[in-house]
């Protein structure tokens, strides 16, 4: 009984060592999928919604440095009633053109959103992301009356990833130049003129 009571403590102690060195390699070879996409570049009082478009199987090199999504499938924050596959309109996006083409086609619907972010000044973290393709939004409706721009593109996260965005909208100044009738004198550029009918 006391050689038993051992080789089970043996054992237990096997199993134990087994187990932490397979928790260790998952973190070491980061085979978690589960991702951060930081955005660059954001003001704050935007709502982001994170809508996972195409999800499949990752695929790395044997040193992990190159990641690649095969077998390329529908996410869950889309529903899609065409003919084609997931796999062909993911290869048909290659301008934004496409992918606004794409969103206004009666085949494709958003569906749910994956996350939902509250901007941050200069950087915004999205986490949790599994490997695939998805598309980040302004919510609806939130920029209205404001004077920063909506954001929509599409990013491939296949590891911990960063996107530069742009929210401000071009500011436009004029300026006009005024021509003395009387002298012919023209001024430099300046915010008004008085100009007379059929100048």
């Amino acid at each position: 009984m006391k050689h038993l009571k051992k080789l089970a403590a043996l054992l237990l102690a096997v199993v134990m060592t087994m187990a932490m060195s397979m928790t260790a390699f998952a973190a070491d070879g980061d085979t978690t999928g589960i991702y951060k996409l930081t955005l660059t570049g954001t003001a704050t009082g935007h709502t982001y919604e994170v809508y996972q478009i195409f999800t499949g199987d990752l695929k790395a090199d044997a040193d992990g440095s190159n990641k690649v999504l095969s077998n390329v499938k529908w996410g869950t924050g889309v529903t899609y009633t065409g003919t084609k596959t997931a796999a062909e309109v993911a290869e048909s996006l290659k301008t934004e053109a496409d992918l606004t083409s794409l969103l206004k086609e009666d085949d494709f619907k958003l569906a749910t959103a994956t996350k939902t972010v509250q901007s941050s000044k200069d950087s915004t973290v999205i986490d949790g992301l599994v490997a695939g393709y998805y598309l980040v939004k302004d919510q609806d409706g939130t920029q209205a009356n404001k004077s920063d721009a909506y954001t929509k593109f599409i990013v491939e996260v296949v590891g911990d990833t960063s996107a530069a965005i742009k929210s401000d909208v071009p500011k436009v100044e004029k300026k006009v130049k005024d021509t003395n009738d009387s002298t012919g004198e023209t001024t430099g550029w300046q915010d008004s003129a008085d100009y007379d009918v059929n100048d």
